[in-house]
């Protein structure tokens, strides 16, 4: 049953047409935070994988980045994303709240 399960899972990720957001999207703002410039619509699709890269400093800010566009943009409200449960928190608030004192 569990590889039955696996098979399917890999059968869907094959079968959903994705695309990458091309380089240098990401702005620096004069509060020294960064913003998601993109042409992409986002608001037909249902679900957003961000893929998981490390050794990058600014991480926190492409994440927030990234939260920020989907709730603004699309209204976007519920996120699964790798991160501290500290994190999670805050972006949890100010996902339920739009109080950005959260971020």
């Amino acid at each position: 049953m569990p590889f039955n399960f696996f098979i399917i899972i890999i059968t869907l990720c094959i079968a959903i047409p994705t695309f990458g957001q091309q380089s240098g999207c990401f702005t620096a703002t004069a509060n020294n935070s960064l913003q998601l410039e993109t042409a992409v619509n986002f608001k037909p699709y249902a679900a957003f994988i961000a893929g998981e890269y490390h050794d990058v400093a600014a991480m926190p800010a492409v994440k927030l980045a990234l939260i920020k566009h989907l709730n603004t943009c699309c209204g976007v409200n519920d996120v699964f994303m790798e991160m501290g449960i500290s994190a999670a928190f805050l972006y949890n608030s100010y996902l339920a709240s739009g109080d950005t004192a959260f971020i």
